[in-house]
């Protein structure tokens, strides 16, 4: 038992080194970071400057954005994600100097919940450091940064640990593991973007489907039973992410959707921009299909960060390996 633990703490090791070098000017010059003129820059440092500042100067949360428009709830704003843990640090520390390291910390943390999660399906040594490097440096993760979608990445950090939990509560009937997975669901709800912390749930149910049908034998008992577990996981989810969820829902009766002027049309546009439509799956083979930013050469409609998902060639065709020689029920989910 030992000996498997020192070998795992030494590959969760190698983890943090390889973010350390990804981070390596972050590490070396906090505070130094110089964000894109996007949603960091117009939105999410703002939002954690004023969190930091109410905190440091007042000693109270931030009720109210003086600074938008003629004013705006800050704690109703579902973007602040002020409760979100990692967040609670900037009622603290200035989030020009915290930004990059908490960048730094999700990418780790990304890679590590994913080592675990595949470790716990059973996966080798070497199919969980690959996976874990591969997912931690994914495209979702890498130009969410560059964009500035802290929110983002952290969601996605929590997945692979979110799968971890849920299917440890199904495999052993736990409803301990149930309620991680709850907290986990909640905590990506307090990240700041809810669509996503929605995909979660989509995804959630996707494997308790699979794991019904397909996974062991089908009976009424085994069915009540993880649909019990499957109900305490999205009933702590709501526990925990209330704090955040009654004020957003109390601004969102005031929000320009709600306005009965609205045409479906208009509603129904707006809420699918930055759709990821079926033309950008080739971006998943080739990247550079639509270019890029960096060097001017991008050409799609919608924003390359919003649309970006790769992850390399090389797992792609792995995992396609993984299908055709399917050793056990998780590796074709």
């Amino acid at each position: 038992m030992i000996d498997y633990r020192s070998k795992e703490i030494k590959i969760i090791l190698v983890l943090l080194i390889l973010t350390s070098i990804f981070f390596w000017k972050v590490v070396i010059n906090p505070g130094k970071m110089i964000y894109p003129a996007y949603d960091m820059a117009d939105n999410v440092e703002p939002m954690k400057l004023l969190q930091y500042q109410s905190f440091q100067k007042y000693g109270t949360l931030p009720l109210w954005n003086p600074y938008e428009t003629g004013g705006s709830t800050f704690v109703g704003s579902i973007l602040s994600a002020m409760y979100y843990p990692t967040n609670l640090l900037y009622f603290f520390i200035n989030p020009d100097y915290l930004l990059g390291y908490i960048f730094a910390l999700d990418i780790f943390l990304a890679g590590m919940f994913m080592y675990l999660l595949c470790k716990s399906i059973k996966l080798d040594n070497y199919s969980s450091i690959l996976s874990a490097v591969v997912y931690m440096f994914s495209g979702i993760f890498i130009s969410r940064m560059n964009i500035g979608h802290p929110q983002v990445v952290d969601i996605f950090s929590l997945m692979p640990l979110l799968f971890l939990f849920f299917i440890k509560a199904f495999e052993r009937n736990n409803w301990k593991y149930a309620a991680l997975a709850g907290i986990v669901l909640g905590f990506q709800i307090l990240a700041g973007y809810p669509q996503y912390a929605i995909y979660s749930a989509y995804a959630l149910a996707a494997y308790f489907l699979y794991d019904i049908f397909v996974g062991k034998k089908i009976s009424s008992k085994r069915f009540a039973r993880q649909t019990v577990l499957f109900g305490i996981v999205i009933l702590i989810a709501f526990i925990v992410s209330a704090v955040q969820l009654l004020p957003s829902f109390e601004l969102s009766k005031y929000a320009i959707h709600a306005g009965s002027s609205m045409s479906y049309e208009f509603i129904t546009s707006d809420a699918n921009s930055y759709a990821l439509t079926p033309r950008y799956i080739v971006s998943f083979i080739f990247p550079d299909f639509f270019g890029f930013r960096l060097d001017h050469t991008y050409w799609a409609t919608e924003q390359f960060e919003e649309v970006t998902a790769y992850i390399g060639i090389l797992p792609l065709i792995l995992s396609l390996l993984a299908v055709m020689f399917e050793r056990n029920k998780y590796t074709l989910f």
